[in-house]
């Protein structure tokens, strides 16, 4: 039995690692213009192609579209009831007081024809009580229409006020959403490359199962055999058969496993979750750099970069324009205890980010670690399997044997490609938080 060069490479194809010194790897967020053109009808597609067709077709777009649609509605109906508010405003609360000028006239025209109203003829004197009755009820009517149109005046401006407040409350929903979307778009491609990284990782398990399946179907055969010459025992023969057994359900259940992985990526660009797909072998890009140490700065750097302290910032800054001239002593204490729960929630999520940054340092060493580890193990089971192989042709050891010292360094390759890669998502994860990025949908995703 020789282990040919193309066996190992198959099983060192996952040590392909671009190695960058002294860089965080930034991924490319463009998603390329042919991408589509270049996809259709491929059943084979790369890890990039994923993500660019991710980050076109995955349906959480559809829901961020709608939400713009309905914020511009609601935006162009709230502009147009204001536009109308005002000028209803501007031109609806005029008083005619024509009627008070035109018997203010008649009086005292009247009155310019003598010197006194001593002088006056009885049928003018008659006449001016008249005019003097009618001018006291048109002042009295317009009194009243001033009073009322005060009234009317007050809570059109107070609906003026309001409408004002709802756009400007669109404007903070428009940010919201830019910054939503903003951050998904580069979520979603961390997702489909992470699924890709899935998927891969259980495609290396399936063949390294298979291989253990052949060495148990060995043992098992073996067994039989030295129980029919009396060589074992019944018990020796069931370990075998329960050994085999369990292998080849953690296989289907790995199957499975690869199964759904690719339904989710199918889902992510666009197609039917059944549509055949694989995915071209991927190399992980692997950091070979200084983690950072852990500092009041660090967090402040990425605390400054926060977007949820932003909008609370937002939110004191609006309590504080709500009673900007204000006198009433309750309504100011009230905006003031509404800011002081505000202020309570900032001091929560800066513990919460130096926490997390603390959280995420700590991740990467332990991760660092394991992958420096799973390489020294990989080099150590590849200079086990070169001897193995070596006492197999001089007949040393057994097919058997030989068989698994093989699995023994399939195994390490396969551990040290997913440490590999799980060291590289936390340099990714680091990235986002230096950004202020929200990943937490991302999250849900990693293994």
């Amino acid at each position: 039995m020789k282990i040919e060069k193309n066996t190992l490479r198959r099983w060192a194809a996952g040590l392909a690692l671009a190695v960058l010194v002294s860089q965080i790897p930034t991924a490319a967020f463009a998603v390329s213009s042919n991408v589509v053109s270049e996809t259709k009808d491929k059943t084979e597609l790369t890890v990039s192609q994923i993500k660019d067709l991710a980050a076109i077709y995955n349906p959480t777009n559809k829901t961020y579209a709608l939400n713009q649609k309905n914020l511009d509605l609601n935006q162009t109906t709230t502009s147009n009831n204001l536009r109308s508010a005002q000028n209803s405003l501007n031109s609806g609360y005029d008083v005619d007081t024509s009627s008070v000028t035109a018997i203010q006239a008649q009086i005292d025209e009247l009155l310019s024809k003598y010197g006194s109203e001593g002088e006056m003829s009885e049928s003018d004197k008659a006449e001016l009580t008249l005019l003097r009755q009618q001018l006291s009820q048109a002042e009295a009517g317009v009194s009243s229409a001033y009073a009322a149109n005060e009234s009317s005046f007050q809570s059109a401006l107070n609906n003026i006020e309001q409408l004002d407040s709802t756009l400007d409350s669109y404007d903070d929903e428009q940010d919201d959403l830019d910054k939503t979307v903003s951050d998904w778009e580069i979520q979603v491609r961390m997702i489909a490359e992470v699924l890709c990284m899935q998927a891969t990782q259980y495609e290396k398990n399936i063949t390294l199962l298979e291989d253990q399946i052949t060495l148990a179907e060995k043992a098992l055969n073996l067994a039989q055999v030295q129980q029919e010459l009396g060589m074992a025992l019944t018990t020796d023969v069931q370990s075998s058969q329960t050994s085999l057994e369990e292998s080849r359900q953690s296989l289907e259940t790995i199957k499975e496993n690869l199964s759904d992985v690719k339904r989710q990526i199918n889902v992510l660009i666009g197609r039917n979750q059944g549509s055949p797909l694989e995915i071209v072998p991927m190399s992980v890009p692997v950091i070979v750099s200084k983690i950072p140490a852990y500092s009041d700065a660090l967090v402040k750097e990425i605390t400054s970069k926060d977007y949820t302290l932003k909008t609370y910032e937002r939110t004191i800054a609006s309590y504080k324009d709500d009673v900007d001239g204000e006198t009433d002593s309750d309504v100011l204490q009230a905006a003031d205890n509404k800011i002081e729960a505000v202020k309570l929630n900032i001091e929560e999520r800066e513990r919460s980010i130096a926490n997390n940054v603390k959280a995420q340092l700590a991740k990467m060493t332990t991760d660092k670690a394991s992958y420096e580890t799973s390489q020294t193990k990989v080099a150590t089971e590849k200079k086990n399997l070169e001897v193995s192989q070596k006492k197999y042709d001089l007949g040393m050891l057994t097919a058997s044997q030989l068989l698994q010292q093989e699995i023994s360094y399939q195994s390490a390759v396969v551990t040290h490609w997913k440490n590999s890669y799980n060291y590289y998502l936390d340099w990714q994860e680091y990235k986002a938080m230096k950004e202020g990025i929200d990943i937490s949908t991302y999250s849900s995703y990693r293994m």
